[in-house]
């Protein structure tokens, strides 16, 4: 048994593949379960632990219970030169974002400033992928999202509350609105933990902008070491048997 505090250390590639193989397992395609393990490895690597592994054991209870479409099949719509529109049909939002983010991207570079819609999905944890893609391709990634939040509960624990949140802007930014769907019938916002309440149908907005549209552009985020990550066991194995 391993003493209180003692830490399992994970390299990055690891946590890919582990949480790959937990959300095969869960019953994802391939295709979904992919860039929804990227998005957690990038959250793990930044060091935001509650929205990395933290949040697996959450959204396999939530594909196990049907909150989340676990066959969903995303679809991507033109909405203009420099706009995209894809349909998350009720799953995660990170293959929704993966179907579409060169193409984002390409017209970011093209036409200085691209803006992606993503409708009826699941909550955005950290939103790394986006912006570490962003970053890649010499462009600065803004969103807007119906993001998680972590928040003191009356008992002292801490728990994950939706809210809207946004990613590279400043919090009074008017730039784009997210929309938090109201629970039917309670007027109350989605509740997030657990398996009761409505399955998730929310929307985010992504904005990809070419840096020479400003006299000075933000710096780069410095690379993170491949030098492991330190993981609970309680959580590793939480996350091994959900």
């Amino acid at each position: 048994m391993k003493d209180i505090g003692e830490r399992d250390i994970l390299a990055p590639g690891d946590i890919e593949a582990l949480v790959l193989d937990v959300f095969l397992r869960a019953g994802l395609t391939a295709d979904s379960a992919a860039p929804v393990a990227r998005s957690i490895r990038h959250a793990e690597t930044a060091g935001l632990r509650r929205l990395g592994l933290g949040l697996v054991p959450h959204m396999v209870e939530h594909l196990r219970c049907g909150r989340v479409n676990a066959a969903a099949t995303p679809h991507m719509v033109d909405s203009g030169p420099a706009a995209l529109t894809v349909e998350a049909d009720g799953g995660f939002p990170c293959p929704a974002v993966a179907i579409c983010l060169e193409t984002l991207c390409n017209r970011a570079l093209t036409h200085g400033i691209a803006v992606l819609s993503v409708r009826n999905a699941y909550p955005v944890g950290a939103g790394r992928l986006f912006l570490d893609h962003c970053a890649a391709r010499g462009l600065v990634g803004f969103a807007n999202i119906a993001g998680l939040v972590a928040r003191a509960a009356p008992n002292g624990s801490m728990v994950l509350e939706i809210e809207q949140r946004q990613l590279g802007l400043s919090q009074s930014s008017p730039m784009m609105q997210s929309r938090v769907v109201p629970d039917r019938g309670t007027g109350r916002t989605v509740p997030f933990e657990g398996p009761l309440g409505p399955a998730f149908r929310l929307h985010h907005s992504f904005v990809a902008v070419r840096p020479s549209l400003w006299h000075h552009a933000p710096d780069p985020p410095v690379a993170v070491q491949n030098s492991g990550i330190a993981v609970s066991p309680v959580l590793l194995e939480k996350i091994i048997n959900a």
